[in-house]
């Protein structure tokens, strides 16, 4: 089965290979991940990539184009999470994300919770616990 993302109601605990949509979106914790969020209207969605899928799959340019697919309707505020991982790891599939999603901000962060919310119509960055 190939690398898939799945739909998952818990906002706040977005696990690996799923998204949600919520006013608030928060990931479990990195360790080697990236967490996209983006934005319609009052809206965000989330989504937790890993760079091995639960099938054995490597992340690669189909599975960027599916999560673009998925982003469609949405503008990408910001890649958060072991950025630098990736681009050591998988370093053309992530050149390849980043410029299917518009080369959007990037927010390289040490293990840990991260996610964000809506205040006043920006996104507000959530770390380990609090709003930053």
């Amino acid at each position: 089965m190939p690398y898939s993302f799945k739909c998952t109601q818990n906002a706040t605990a977005i696990e690996e290979q799923k998204y949600a949509i919520g006013q608030e979106v928060r990931f479990t914790k990195f360790t080697s991940c990236l967490g996209v969020i983006a934005q319609q209207g009052s809206s965000l969605i989330g989504v937790h990539l890993v760079i091995v899928s639960d099938e054995g799959e490597v992340f690669n340019d189909t599975v960027t184009d599916v999560l673009a697919d998925l982003l469609k309707s949405y503008e990408v505020k910001t890649v958060i999470g072991k950025t630098d991982f990736w681009q050591g790891s998988i370093s053309d599939a992530y050149s390849y994300l980043l410029r299917r999603l518009g080369n959007p901000p990037r927010v390289s962060v040490d293990d840990g919770v991260y996610g964000g919310k809506l205040n006043e119509g920006k996104l507000q960055l959530y770390k380990n616990g609090s709003y930053i």
